[in-house]
């Protein structure tokens, strides 16, 4: 479900500060949506970043890792 990849407020403030960080364009669940499952990628902030595909990909694992410490291991989100 929509609310297990980023509607979770935990999961939301991470990819928003990520979003942030990296993107021109302003965070919303439907452009974070748009990018993740159509790969329709917002304008880079900065020219030396690194690729779009890269930064959602890191982010991706990081909110699962935790996700699943939480879960398991009863470690704080």
């Amino acid at each position: 479900s929509w609310h297990f990849v980023f509607n979770c407020p935990n999961k939301q403030f991470i990819w928003k500060t990520i979003w942030e960080q990296h993107f021109d364009s302003p965070f919303s669940a439907t452009a974070l949506s748009r990018t993740l499952f159509n790969f329709q990628f917002p304008q880079l902030k900065q020219q030396y970043d690194p690729p779009a595909l890269v930064i959602l990909g890191h982010a991706l694992a990081s909110v699962w890792r935790h996700h699943w410490a939480m879960v398991f291991d009863h470690q704080p989100f």
